[in-house]
């Protein structure tokens, strides 16, 4: 058992001490506005808050909470420490409201950074693409808001932002499917998903099945799905 602990904290240390920085962080100032509050979770599920900038749909850096913050427009700037969904040192992480989860996705089991839109009998995973602070931002470069995506009552910052893909997964143990866009592929993949759930299906009718209302239609799945069980019970 206290080995277990020692290493543990050994763990710890190396994870806390190879991405420490130093006591000021100097971010070119253009650069900080792509920073949110959030905060990461370590593969022995420990969490280390800060301020995150999703760069990319595989790597994110991080600046550690305590750190000062200097922004200046020119000059020699700090190396902030990054992190890639395939090196295996983080699970995930926390931004602006919403968790992001590491996960290998198909066709070729590429390893990236998905948000968790809903969960549950069915969890519905959303890769995301192109931030871009909203006062930067004008009319012709916003295909939807993040805020829109995080959970109720949370607060964030606004961005503009565009999803890339959809994914789905039923059961721990099963692959991440991607959802298409086209009607019919679309009710091909989903349709087989749902057919467990008598009362859902008898909601179906009056739903719109497509790709632009699948969060929606994942939500009503899986609170019909619980609430058959209760009603069964």
């Amino acid at each position: 058992m206290k080995c277990n602990v020692l290493i543990s904290l050994l763990l710890l240390f190396l994870f806390f001490g190879a991405y420490g920085q130093d006591s000021v962080c100097v971010v070119q100032k253009g650069q900080f506005l792509k920073y949110r509050r959030g905060y990461l979770i370590t593969i022995q599920g420990d969490t280390m808050n800060g301020m995150v900038w999703h760069k990319s749909a595989d790597k994110i850096f991080f600046i550690r909470e305590g750190i000062k913050i200097s922004t200046p427009i020119f000059g020699s700037f700090s190396t902030v420490p990054a992190f890639a969904a395939a090196d295996g040192r983080i699970r995930g992480f926390y931004r602006n409201g919403l968790p992001y989860v590491v996960a290998s996705i198909p066709p070729d089991n590429t390893p990236v950074f998905l948000t968790v839109l809903e969960t549950g009998p069915i969890t519905l995973y959303a890769l995301l693409a192109n931030y871009s602070d909203l006062q930067l931002s004008d009319q012709f470069a916003s295909p939807g808001l993040l805020t829109g995506l995080a959970y109720y009552g949370a607060k964030t910052d606004d961005e503009y932002y565009q999803v890339k893909d959809y994914f789905l997964c039923k059961g721990s143990d099963k692959p991440l499917v991607r959802v298409p866009q086209g009607d019919n592929k679309f009710q091909h993949v989903f349709l087989p998903l749902i057919r467990d759930n008598e009362l859902f299906l008898k909601e179906l009718p009056k739903l719109q099945v497509n790709f632009y209302h699948i969060r929606s239609l994942v939500k009503e799945y899986n609170e019909t799905f619980i609430r058959s069980k209760t009603q069964t019970q």
